[in-house]
């Protein structure tokens, strides 16, 4: 997970292609400003499968 000013610095890696199944979760966080109408932080979060089984449920 990469919150803050350590987000924007690698929104490259963010944003790239994956040769991999994966997902990314982008999202507010840490105080939201009145005045600026925004919070002051994004909160990055990664996942990877790791792992899949075949469901034994026929259709």
């Amino acid at each position: 997970m990469i919150a803050g000013g350590a987000a924007a610095g690698r929104r490259f890696e963010v944003h790239r292609n994956l040769d991999h199944a994966g997902l990314r979760l982008i999202t507010c966080g840490g105080d939201f400003s009145e005045a600026d109408r925004r919070y002051a932080d994004n909160v990055v979060v990664y996942a990877t499968l790791t792992g899949s089984h075949t469901s034994s449920v026929t259709p």
